[in-house]
């Protein structure tokens, strides 16, 4: 039923996976920048940061570092923000593109009835199948993608 549509899902589930990333780079950032704000600059971890700024060529305080490490975690959840933003944006254009398909196969199917076939029917039918059916199977379609994203960003949480 998604016919060319289906190449187009292994490119929204490696967008679920990246998205699974940036959740779970934000939440491991968590514990070590409130263990950095409670311990002080006197906790294994500063000090291992302040090793890695001096080889990298960069002098800095403690307040500065507290700081850069606050803005990494901040913009990794303004990353996963938007990506979040980006992947519900694509998933109901991915749905509703097969939604308007399926209505316009419904159509072409009910145009190219013979004629004693099509009187045949109550016309009521036609409008639940191309309103009602198709709009629930554009539904349960977007249903399962954001289910699907969910359970990768679990998955990979656990």
């Amino acid at each position: 039923m998604l016919g060319e549509d289906r190449k187009k899902i292994p490119f929204i589930i490696t967008l679920f996976i990246l998205a699974s990333f940036l959740d779970i780079l934000g939440i491991g950032l968590i514990g070590p920048y409130v263990a950095l704000v409670v311990e002080g600059e006197n906790s294994n971890l500063s000090i291992e940061l302040f090793s890695l700024f001096n080889r990298l060529g960069f002098t800095i305080n403690f307040n500065q570092l507290v700081l850069y490490f606050g803005f990494v975690l901040l913009l990794c959840f303004v990353l996963k923000g938007i990506s979040s933003i980006i992947i519900n944006y694509l998933i109901i254009k991915f749905s509703l593109s097969r939604t308007a398909k399926l209505r316009g196969w419904l159509m072409d199917k009910y145009q190219n009835m013979s004629y004693l076939e099509y009187v045949n029917r109550n016309s009521s039918e036609y409008i639940t199948a191309v309103n009602n059916f198709a709009g629930s199977y554009s539904q349960s379609l977007k249903n399962i993608l954001k289910m699907t994203s969910e359970g990768i960003v679990f998955i990979f949480i656990l």
